[in-house]
């Protein structure tokens, strides 16, 4: 099985894009996140789609760690970014199987873990 594994998207669509035209050229069968996939860049909500739908494991980097707690030591321009991203994640909604419209991408941050142990490998974001 060829694996994919990505981590400081940080809401770069282009380079997201980029990097799955690569991977599907590659016949990749599954995708792995080792977290970052917000901050910074323009792009939060779409990347955020495209992860949740596409990665098997996306870890919770230190960037959504900030984000869903609030608590960071970040440079002011970064704290900006993280406190913008929040605002665009939490206005993203789905449509339940009722369809009404309910906020579920905050939850999907909130829910991911910082570290994953599969099989023999184990994935973190910066380190253990």
């Amino acid at each position: 099985m060829k694996i994919a594994i990505v981590s400081d998207i940080h809401a770069n669509i282009e380079a997201l894009e980029a990097v799955l035209e690569v991977c599907e050229q590659k016949n990749i069968e599954r995708f792995i996140c080792l977290g970052d996939v917000i901050g910074y860049g323009p792009n939060p909500s779409e990347v955020a789609k495209i992860a949740k739908e596409k990665f098997d494991v996306c870890l919770r980097g230190n960037h959504e760690e900030a984000m869903v707690t609030g608590q960071h030591r970040f440079n002011p321009y970064a704290a900006y970014a993280i406190d913008w991203t929040r605002d665009q994640i939490n206005g993203m909604t789905e449509r339940n199987i009722i369809g009404r419209e309910v906020p579920s991408m905050m939850k999907w941050f909130k829910d991911r873990q910082t570290f994953n142990l599969d099989s023999r490998m184990l994935m973190v974001h910066g380190s253990i």
